[in-house]
């Protein structure tokens, strides 16, 4: 190191931490690009503030170079997490091993004290690798909540944890084992009381929790095998409606296999019909169950999507749109909640991770109160566009919601990581947590299959 690298470093305000990581490291190889879904743990914990991590470089005010090391953690996270810590530090730079022959061996986190802007997808020597972001100190962050401990002592054993919903302090997972409550009800930390849906349900998909008028909650599920909606009132644990059969036809209504639903403030219905099966289209009601448009196969607006599996769905009431994760198109759709034709598109390179630029989209629910969109994303499992990955990554990717009009670019707030199977729908509580229920739980342990449903809690940063 030289003599007035040192004077930098000495000079900037450093914690002790990033001070000590200038003078012990380690090499690494030389790793693939990484994008917005790969997330690493880093010991500590992660880092107190968030904000955009993009593929390229960000050069120019750098006030320091830290040569990174296993205490500090050598990926594009552990750096964004050494600009957070660091008050003076407003952009960040990671630079792998290997892209600069002529430089110091090894990982280097540069820090800038200005926001810097994006200078194209690569490092300014053209070459793939570097990854870059300008840090965020006022928002929020989600952390495992370790008040909800899932715990389950009936008959069977839950699994195939597929969906969940929360009204008021109730939590309601969907499970599809047998001899097990369809329908399970949790209390706010996660023990189970009970349940309802017996020989009702063949299979089920997506949940909604839907508010009347006069403040009562009505849980809505979809039946992908039963090819059905329903409503129920969770209070008498009895099926009050229940609407289609199998088929394609929208006078009666037909399903295939139905995957979600959502409500809009009228009390207009928003299903997404494609988990697989006969139909990719979505759909919209109105509060009498009567048809307004289809958007898809048979549909009714002028440019029908060709939908691949619209998975999951989830109603904008802030500009009144629809967003739908077509799944095996890897995207997230936009239509506008009035003709139902498509206002705009996020495309897989938003979502993707280092080893699949096509990941699976599975889900998407809106917390309008903090202007907020989750998306569940994975590496592996149906609709990823990848070979078998040696690592299997999901992630819950939360994006700013974008405001009334032209859809903007996406903007990526955080990235929450899934630590076992993939988020394959989601739910959102009043205090703006994110549940993520996890079908593919092969990697937990036995007898934890109802730990397939994971809390995060929202927190301020710090």
């Amino acid at each position: 190191m030289t003599v007035s690298a040192m004077r930098n470093i000495c000079n900037s305000g450093m914690s002790v931490l990033s001070m000590l990581a200038v003078l012990v490291s380690q090499a690494v190889a030389y790793p693939t690009p990484l994008s917005i879904g790969d997330v690493d743990s880093l010991s500590g914990g992660p880092p107190a503030c968030t904000g955009v991590v993009t593929n390229g470089t960000r050069p120019g005010q750098d006030y320091a170079s830290i040569k990174m090391n296993t205490s500090t953690g050598e990926t594009p996270i552990a750096c964004q997490a050494l600009c957070c810590n660091d008050p003076n530090c407003a952009t960040w730079v990671f630079v792998p091993a290997g892209l600069y022959p002529n430089r110091p061996p090894g990982t280097f986190c540069w820090l800038k004290a200005a926001a810097i802007p994006l200078k194209g997808a690569t490092c300014d020597n053209g070459k793939p690798g570097c990854v870059s972001g300008i840090v965020n100190r006022t928002g929020t962050r989600f952390v495992p909540d370790s008040t909800w401990n899932p715990t389950y002592s009936g008959t069977g054993v839950p699994s195939g944890v597929a969906s969940c919903a929360v009204g008021g302090s109730q939590v309601f997972i969907g499970q599809r084992a047998s001899g097990v409550h369809p329908i399970l009800t949790a209390t706010s930390n996660g023990l189970v009381t009970g349940g309802f849906g017996d020989d009702l349900i063949k299979s089920i998909h997506g949940m909604h929790m839907q508010t009347s008028a006069a403040g009562d909650n009505f849980l809505w599920t979809t039946d992908s095998a039963g090819s059905s909606v329903s409503k129920w009132d969770p209070k008498t644990k009895t099926r009050v409606t229940s609407l289609g059969t199998r088929g394609q036809g929208l006078h009666p209504l037909q399903f295939g296999s139905v995957a979600d639903l959502a409500f809009d403030n009228d009390g207009a219905i928003y299903i997404s019909d494609g988990d697989g099966g006969i139909n990719a289209r979505v759909l919209k009601l109105d509060a009498s169950f009567s048809l307004v448009w289809a958007n898809g196969n048979n549909g009714t607006v002028t440019d029908n999507i060709q939908w691949a599996s619209p998975h999951s769905i989830a109603y904008d009431p802030n500009g009144h749109r629809v967003l739908v994760s077509d799944r095996n198109n890897n995207s997230l759709r936009f239509l506008d909640a009035t003709s139902g034709a498509q206002i705009g598109e996020w495309g897989p390179s938003t979502f993707s991770f280092s080893d699949c630029s096509l990941p699976s989209i599975w889900s998407v629910r809106v917390d309008p109160s903090s202007a907020l969109i989750f998306v569940g994303t994975s590496n592996f499992g149906s609709g990823a566009g990848c070979p078998l990955p040696d690592i299997k990554r999901a992630a819950i990717v939360v994006l700013q919601l974008p405001p009334s009009g032209p859809i903007s670019p996406a903007t990526a707030v955080t990235t929450i990581p899934i630590v076992h199977g993939f988020p394959h729908e989601l739910c959102v509580d009043s205090d703006g947590s994110v549940y993520s229920a996890a079908v593919d739980t092969a990697d937990l342990p036995t007898g934890t299959t109802v730990g397939a449903i994971t809390r995060y809690r929202k927190l301020p940063l710090k």
